[in-house]
């Protein structure tokens, strides 16, 4: 499992709200596109349909909501087509007027939790880092 962790200066409410916001996962999931999303993103069992294109390789499939606590905790299931599904966890904890956000991601189904090594955890921790720096990033513009 992949565990990335980072501290944004605004509530929790707002980082909640780039969460909620279907729009913006383009501007910090890392290589996503998203293409189409259920009206009523991020109930439980709302999903949306994304693009990821990381340099020649592409390929799309849906993200579902498992939970949904707002503000404070966001668990998705991740769909990979045939290499299988990630399961990805985001933990938000008011913090000194901020909030502490911990995104938890580990391949769960198929080809990809097979795989699954230190060196692909990781990546994915590599990955993670970067996309909470891009929602750190969103949820500071919009406090």
């Amino acid at each position: 499992m992949a565990r990335a962790e980072i501290d944004v200066a605004a509530p929790p409410e707002t980082v909640w709200d780039v969460l909620a916001d279907p729009g913006a996962y383009g501007d910090w999931v890392v290589g996503t596109k998203v293409t189409r999303a259920d009206a009523n993103w991020p109930e439980v069992g709302s999903s949306l349909e994304f693009r990821v294109e990381i340099g020649p390789v592409g390929g799309g499939d849906r993200t579902h909501v498992v939970k949904a606590e707002p503000p404070r905790l966001l668990v998705l299931r991740a769909g990979l087509q045939q290499l299988g599904a990630a399961a990805i966890r985001l933990e938000l904890v008011a913090a000194g007027g901020g909030t502490h956000v911990v995104m938890e991601e580990d391949a769960v189904e198929g080809l990809v939790a097979s795989l699954r090594t230190r060196v692909s955890d990781a990546v994915l921790k590599q990955r993670g880092d970067v996309a909470l720096g891009r929602l750190k990033r969103l949820a500071e513009a919009r406090a």
